[in-house]
């Protein structure tokens, strides 16, 4: 039986290709118990896993497309994609990897799995904007309705935890960009954000971020 801590271990300081790395995952593809084992190696702040992990990033997020359909595994797998945002390498893949469509794959879990998922996607998004904010708004502008649905979201959203990330978001992605501005502009964004600052700031003293 295939173990993903003997794996890790045995990883370590060891020179392996990427094709060596992906047969070992697609014993953790067959077995989604062992996501977790992983999950725990990098949330221990154990770094020297982190570039392992990543290497194989593309198989992660071609699994999010296969588990789509179960909630608990996938989110163990938007954590780890979490995990290897902290690298750059980690930031690329999310942006530029082999899957095209991974951005709008995210975006309609979002809409499948409130709440949580939707919160750890933003979480994501945030991660990823916070060292190439440009890079991603303009490949969220090949759809602008993207765009239109963040500032939707925020209008209707009453979860303060949520409603931070979508306005830390929304930060990243109209700095610099007036394309963008326009489209929160027209989608009354800047309205909503009013409305959160006059709420949040005149009736409980929660501190709103922006």
């Amino acid at each position: 039986m295939f173990h993903a801590q003997e794996w890790l271990k045995s990883l370590v300081n060891q020179e392996l290709d990427v094709s060596e790395l992906n047969i070992a995952l697609e014993r953790v593809e067959k077995d989604v118990k062992q996501i977790p084992v992983i999950l725990k190696f990098l949330d221990r702040g154990q770094e020297e896993f982190l570039p392992l992990v990543t290497k194989c990033g593309e198989r992660w997020i071609r699994m999010i497309a296969t588990h789509k359909t179960e909630k608990e595994v996938l989110s163990q797998l938007v954590d780890v994609c979490l995990a290897i945002t902290k690298v750059e390498e980690g930031v690329d893949l999310i942006l530029f990897g082999k899957e095209p469509d991974t951005l709008t794959l995210l975006i309609e879990l979002m809409d499948l799995y409130p709440l949580r998922l939707e919160f750890q996607i933003l979480r994501l998004f945030n991660n990823v904007g916070s060292t190439k904010g440009t890079k991603l708004g303009e490949m969220l502008l090949q759809n602008p309705a993207v765009i239109h649905q963040f500032v939707e979201r925020l209008g209707c959203c009453k979860v303060p935890y949520i409603r931070n990330e979508l306005i830390l978001l929304l930060r990243i992605l109209t700095k610099g960009n007036q394309e963008i501005q326009k489209i929160v502009a027209f989608g009354d964004g800047f309205r909503f954000l009013l409305g959160i600052i006059e709420e949040e700031g005149g009736s409980n003293g929660t501190e709103v971020v922006l």
